[in-house]
């Protein structure tokens, strides 16, 4: 007669699985432990920390196993992956009419469409973007393809006091 033990997540992302995903008890195995491994892939999909599960099904043959009630082991997936965004600078020199180019990125892998405005944080600072739009769209296709920011300074800044401008970056 053997037992078999069917192993089984419950409320979790469908990249967690397990390995193996059932055991089997029998005369010669009985008291000896085995081992299941839960596996969550490095995938750079920030999804957060996950609270599951882990059941089992019993079948079995002897009645006595066919009535027992498998233990609920809680889990906590912990995720690796951070959300943000990547600036290939942090800082941009230049004179009045000069053209900057930086570049922005996620920082992981997006569920859903992701869309990036830039904007200018101080007012008294003339600074057009040479694109036709200041707002970058990112997906889970390209969201580690870095995208151009490309800012032209214009002419009204003070030829010798330099002035700080701030470019905003929100989602």
């Amino acid at each position: 007669n053997t037992v078999s033990l069917n192993a089984v997540l419950n409320g979790y992302n469908s990249t967690v699985s397990i390995e193996p995903p059932s055991l089997e008890f029998g005369i010669d195995n009985w008291n000896i432990v085995q081992l299941i491994t839960v596996l969550n892939p490095n995938d750079d999909v920030f999804v957060g920390d996950q609270d599951i599960e882990l059941t089992f099904n019993i079948n079995a043959i002897a009645p006595e196993y066919s009535v027992a009630a498998a233990p609920t082991i809680p889990l906590r997936i912990k995720d690796d992956d951070l959300v943000g965004l990547v600036l290939s600078t942090n800082v941009l020199y230049t004179r009045n009419g000069d053209n900057l180019v930086y570049s922005i990125e996620l920082l992981s892998e997006p569920l859903e469409d992701v869309q990036v405005d830039v904007s200018v944080l101080q007012s008294d600072v003339a600074i057009d973007f040479t694109l036709a739009s200041s707002t970058f769209t990112f997906t889970a296709a390209d969201w580690n393809v870095p995208q151009d920011v490309d800012v032209t300074i214009g002419d009204n800044l003070s030829h010798d006091v330099w002035k700080p401008a701030q470019l905003v970056h929100t989602t």
